[in-house]
């Protein structure tokens, strides 16, 4: 029961210190995966980002280096409800890796990112 609860608070503190820290960052990377404007030339980010202009609940996409592969972490706004991811992690190709948050057995996000190198933010919401 205590690793469970040091994983829930690990996990909910690496979220509201990457999320909450502030809603608008002047510099955003412009280059990821090896795409120049990754928002706008990575077809499933760019979709990713106008299908939040319609439900509003993305608040970041922020990038990180795990071993030799980057990572697209996002974060969403927690609406509440214990089953609902907060986040995700995918790779370059838009392939989900791991869904952080909600009812899991697991928090796989918590050991990747605790591996990771924050690099940093891709988009934020405005």
């Amino acid at each position: 029961m205590r690793n469970i609860l040091s994983k829930l608070t690990i996990s909910l503190s690496i979220v509201f210190t990457l999320t909450w820290s502030g809603c608008e960052h002047d510099s955003l990377i412009d280059s990821v995966c090896g795409y120049k404007d990754p928002t706008e030339n990575i077809p499933w980010m760019k979709a990713l980002i106008n299908s939040n202009n319609q439900n509003k609940d993305l608040q970041s996409l922020e990038l990180f280096n795990y071993k030799s592969n980057q990572l697209i972490v996002t974060y969403w706004k927690s609406i509440g409800i214990e089953d609902s991811p907060i986040g995700a992690i995918y790779n370059c190709n838009g392939d989900l890796l791991y869904s952080c948050g909600g009812n899991q057995p697991v928090d796989s996000c918590t050991y990747i990112l605790s591996k990771s190198e924050f690099v940093g933010y891709i988009w934020t919401k405005k």
